[in-house]
């Protein structure tokens, strides 16, 4: 069958009930709908299996990805199989709640992001997912840009289209992907998808959301109408990023271009250096060499302790963390902050707001890293003495107790608060690396 009716009865393989209830949207393999599912509202994708290369197969894949289970919260993943007695079959998904919003949305501008915090974020929950989905072994094979709905408010994602999920060196579902997300040597028929392919389409997305543009498409692309031939030569035979540092032919157009061009000045040079390597000849020619997605968590946390909300005017700017006072771009007004949180490799400023995660103390290690469990947060709090100015500390967020180290140790329990004094050192509990007033 190849679509359902309204009002359609189903049962998965795990013996629910499924009733189909509305159209969400169609692509092209198959078309979403809103179930319910044994009394829950669910998501259906239902293929169209003449346009799957081997759909036994490709039911197997997705039967084996439902068994071994979502990588993270973050992926919209499979969780049961629906069939009928012509062959047909779909798989149950949860549905995408109403304040998530495509990711090609915000790159035109019809949805926003609250703030800086939350495109960080974004980026942070793309790479550290997919970071738990390489680790498990697996591979995307068709990265681009409409697999992420995105929370404007919080930039928390989640990640649709799994189903073509397969295990590293695999290419059971026969996909390739999208050329302008496809990584040169799939575009060239070199190699078929893989981690390594992935990377480099991870890369893409990453360039696509902070800076709203395509960072292989500059001046050099400019073509009246874009063949195959084109998307051969762009894509694959001679990629040129648009800010390459040794070949300026690509650079971006003025007035075609332009939210690169002014999203670029925006970023730190850290930042903009990760995508030049990423972007460079020796990554899109050699996969080995491409940035790993623990690379670019590292580089997100850092930006996002970094990100400081003027008490003047209410911009929102990058710091630097090594500065004790930081003019606010828009106003010019001079920004105090007393010190700096030092946890494992991270800095973190002390300005009020900023808040202190389990990452930082745990660190980023072989294994699968919670960047968005808030362990503390930096608070302005009322003077003890009267008359006195008001004192910064760090509340404990945590479900453990802290601990300062030192002649006079003290306790801090859950939703307590610790005055932030220069040279205070303080058990974060457990194994967690300690964090120091620098």
């Amino acid at each position: 069958m190849l679509w359902l009716d309204i009002g359609s009865e189903l049962t998965t393989l795990e013996m629910k009930k499924v009733i189909v209830e509305d159209i969400l949207g169609e692509g092209g393999q198959g078309i979403v709908y809103k179930v319910n599912y044994d009394g829950v509202s669910k998501a259906l994708k239902w293929y169209f299996t003449s346009k799957l290369n081997n759909p036994d197969e490709f039911k197997e894949n997705l039967e084996r990805n439902i068994k071994k289970g979502k990588p993270s919260d973050s992926f919209l993943w499979p969780q049961d199989i629906v069939t009928d007695s012509e062959g047909g079959f779909g798989y149950i998904m949860d549905l995408r709640p109403k304040n998530y919003n495509e990711l090609a949305e915000y790159l035109v501008k019809k949805a926003r992001f609250k703030s800086n915090k939350a495109i960080i974020n974004a980026a942070l929950d793309i790479c550290s997912a997919f970071r738990a989905l390489h680790l498990k072994g697996l591979s995307y094979q068709d990265l681009n840009d409409g697999n992420f709905f995105i929370n404007g408010e919080t930039g928390r994602v989640l990640i649709c289209d799994n189903d073509n999920v397969v295990p590293d060196g695999d290419n059971k579902t026969g996909i390739q992907g999208k050329c302008r997300y496809m990584a040169p040597e799939v575009v060239l028929c070199k190699n078929l998808p893989n981690t390594q392919s992935d990377k480099f389409s991870l890369a893409i997305v990453l360039f696509m959301l902070l800076f709203r543009g395509h960072p292989l498409e500059g001046r050099k692309t400019l073509v009246p109408c874009v063949t195959e031939k084109h998307e051969r030569l762009f894509y694959g035979e001679n990629p040129i990023f648009v800010y390459d540092p040794n070949n300026d032919s690509n650079r971006p157009a003025l007035g075609v271009h332009n939210n690169i061009i002014n999203t670029w000045k925006f970023y730190p040079e850290s930042l903009k250096n990760m995508f030049i390597k990423a972007f460079s000849q020796e990554s899109m020619k050699n996969p080995n060499n491409r940035i790993r997605e623990r690379e670019w968590a590292d580089i997100f946390i850092k930006l996002r302790d970094s990100i400081v909300n003027c008490p003047y005017c209410n911009d929102e700017f990058f710091s630097n963390p090594e500065e004790y006072n930081v003019s606010c771009p828009k106003c010019g007004n001079i920004i105090q902050r007393p010190g700096r949180i030092q946890c494992g490799p991270y800095s973190i400023p002390i300005f009020v707001g900023n808040k202190l995660y389990h990452c930082h103390a745990e660190g980023l290690s072989d294994e699968q890293v919670d960047c968005f469990k808030e362990i503390g947060e930096i608070i302005l709090g009322k003077s003890k003495i009267e008359g006195k100015p008001p004192v910064v500390g760090i509340r404990n967020l945590s479900d453990v107790a802290w601990h300062t180290l030192g002649d006079k140790a003290t306790t801090i329990e859950k939703g307590g608060v610790v005055r932030i004094v220069r040279g205070l050192e303080i058990d974060l509990g457990g194994e967690l690396k300690p964090a120091k007033i620098i």
